[in-house]
């Protein structure tokens, strides 16, 4: 849902008188043009009105009632308020397309070593928490600026991400696969790690920017470059069945790499992870 101060002033006002002051109540006014009313239910939920304003326009035979002049100013309304609606449509998809463009070029720049573009992904004041750091945001992109290039190679794979908006403030969910490439006790191994990013996104100052992430892991597997006995033989011995199964491999070579894991590690149906999915929530609706 998209509340009215979300909407850009220039896009109100092509609504002209249509719109009528929000009342304690909430916005759930009916539009009376002559002998004919059309109901606005909240008229910020824009695919709603379309879709009612296009069955008053289909279902009443304008033309052939005796009011002609109440209906031809009917119509212009109807007409007025449809593209206010596809107005709607386009700043709401504008936002969208912006927090998605930041999403996608996170994972570019972390994977391509673009620093300076990481850095501005950002507010200040931005936290991230992943299987092996958790902090500010400042701090993370140092951390991986220092380890680039040494004994591991990422990429991450991102899906579409799904978001919600409300004024300045949305929140997105993006599926990733985390590809990492790592030689442990000589043997060269491909993580493939399937979670999910759960962000906070903020317009300050005219611009959108990431405000906190959070990984959520789902499920990982380890492979051999090159299938070995050496391998098995590794993994046979490992501990890596300590670990929860959502993210057991993840940890498996954090700790190979020298790390430690930064907890909680998210996932889903654990009383942090659902805490925080509660937080998200409540920070869109602006509490």
């Amino acid at each position: 849902m998209v509340e009215k101060s979300a909407i850009d002033p220039s896009i109100q006002s092509s609504a002209g008188y249509f719109f009528k002051k929000e009342e304690p109540r909430g916005f759930e006014d009916t539009l009376n043009f002559g002998h004919t009313s059309l109901p606005v239910h909240n008229m910020m939920q824009h695919p709603e009105v379309e879709n009612s304003i296009e069955v008053f326009i289909r279902k009443r035979k304008f033309i052939d009632t005796p009011h002609s002049e109440n209906n031809a100013t009917f119509r212009f309304a109807c007409e007025s308020l449809l593209r206010t609606a596809n107005l709607l449509r386009v700043e709401v998809d504008s936002v969208d397309l912006t927090c998605a463009e930041l999403i996608q070029s996170w994972g570019f720049a972390r994977d391509q070593g673009q620093w300076d573009d990481l850095a501005a992904i950002f507010h200040p004041g931005g936290e991230i928490a992943v299987s092996w750091f958790r902090g500010p945001y400042v701090e993370f992109v140092a951390h991986c600026r220092n380890n680039f290039g040494r004994g591991s190679v990422a990429k991450h794979q991102l899906w579409p991400a799904r978001v919600a908006v409300n004024g300045s403030r949305a929140t997105a969910e993006t599926n990733v696969a985390i590809l990492v490439r790592q030689t442990i006790e000589g043997v060269e191994v491909d993580l493939t790690s399937n979670g999910r990013f759960l962000d906070r996104i903020e317009k300050r100052d005219g611009a959108w920017r990431m405000v906190e992430r959070a990984a959520l892991y789902e499920k990982d597997r380890l492979d051999p470059v090159e299938p070995s006995a050496k391998f098995d033989a590794m993994m046979a011995k490992s501990d890596a069945v300590k670990y929860p199964a959502q993210y057991r491999y993840m940890a498996y070579r954090v700790h190979a790499a020298g790390r430690s894991l930064a907890e909680p590690v998210h996932y889903d149906g654990r009383a942090e992870t659902e805490a925080l999915k509660m937080r998200y929530a409540a920070w869109l609706k602006g509490k």
